[in-house]
């Protein structure tokens, strides 16, 4: 019941993001870091150049792997502070980041969010998604307005995917 409300949540989050004029790559930027209790204001700026198409693949989809590379970094953070592992507070400025750990990790939650993905639409492109060429956007704006309802679609189950991913939700076919 709880992974169900999460899941409806970071869902309405994502539509209230839209509706405050946010890009589709802002808003679930901003309504997984609302979810996940992360912020990255610099992430955030620098995704406005990654909606309406400006980035050729989906803003939407970006946004999602975005996050998963963010987790993956916590949660090597995470390990490498281990009570495990001797610590001296000198001598941890010079421990080595194991970026293999990272890449690996990383690569492997972002694998699994393409598989979610990957069937769902005719290729990763905003404009085939969408059906929006934002090259001319006053014709793609009168025809379906802003945001396109199948982007809006798009980034709930994007949000969706990432919460299940990360463990802190179930599967979004479930969610509503």
């Amino acid at each position: 019941m709880a992974e169900e409300t999460e899941l409806r949540e970071v869902s309405q989050a994502v539509e209230r993001y839209f509706a405050q004029g946010w890009s589709c790559c802002q808003s679930v930027l901003l309504a997984l870091g609302d979810h996940l209790k992360v912020r990255d204001d610099l992430l955030i700026a620098a995704a406005q150049g990654l909606g309406r198409g400006q980035g050729v693949v989906c803003g939407v989809l970006l946004a999602g792997l975005l996050t998963l590379g963010e987790k993956a970094s916590e949660m090597k953070t995470a390990e490498l502070q281990h009570p495990s592992r001797p610590s001296h507070e000198w001598l941890d400025v010079f421990y080595p980041s194991d970026n293999q750990w990272l890449r690996e990790k990383a690569g492997q939650l972002q694998g699994q969010f393409r598989k979610r993905v990957e069937g769902r639409f005719p290729s990763l492109h905003c404009q085939d998604i969408s059906g929006v060429d934002w090259a001319a956007p006053s014709a793609a704006m009168s025809r379906v307005g802003f945001p396109p309802p199948v982007c809006v679609e798009l980034a709930k189950e994007t949000a969706r995917d990432v919460v299940a991913l990360l463990g802190q939700g179930r599967e979004p076919k479930d969610a509503p």
